[in-house]
């Protein structure tokens, strides 16, 4: 290997933000109904700091150079949501907004089948999780495309209790 190649290399492994060989899409899917939250609306479309969950998840993926289209799975009377949240947002990767299923993998699997045939990669990623990062997508799309697969985790530093059948603390997790 040549000192070019290896500097190559090296470069390659040392900046993220490189665009990675291929396409990559995004299905965000954002087809729940919020039972457990109650109340009159979905996750998705609480307003946080003047503007619904579900538009801070787009921009992050909006703004992530390693995704190339966004696709979104909704509820089938919030579809035409998306449409409006494209245009007041500059939204511009919003490719597709197709209604969701029964369950978040039939839904998941819904959003996967109309992704571009040239899309090599593809982020799953839940609506309701507003606080990802253009930075975190990147992360993960470049050790996908490393590993083959790949998942944004972070370590656990609360202390997590697990409750027996009894309904007392059984035991402790470890951190």
């Amino acid at each position: 290997m040549g000192v070019a190649s290896a500097f190559k290399k090296i470069l390659n492994f040392l900046v993220p933000n490189k665009k990675q060989p291929g396409m990559t899409s995004a299905v965000i899917v954002a087809g729940g109904s919020s039972t457990r939250l109650g109340g009159n609306s979905t996750k998705q479309l609480l307003e946080l700091c003047g503007k619904p969950v579900v538009v801070h998840t787009l921009l992050a993926f909006e703004n992530t150079p390693e995704i190339d289209e966004i696709i979104v799975v909704a509820k089938q009377d919030e579809v035409g949501l998306y449409e409006e949240f494209k245009k007041n947002y500059g939204i511009n990767k919003l490719k597709k907004v197709v209604v969701g299923g029964d369950t978040r993998q039939a839904s998941a699997s819904k959003g996967f089948a109309v992704i571009s045939e040239k899309s090599r990669y593809v982020a799953i990623h839940d609506a309701a999780r507003c606080l990802v990062t253009p930075e975190i997508i990147d992360r993960v799309c470049a050790a996908a495309v490393k590993y083959s697969a790949a998942t944004a985790a972070t370590r656990c530093t609360d202390t997590v209790k697990i409750s027996g059948k009894n309904k007392f603390v059984d035991h402790t997790e470890n951190r």
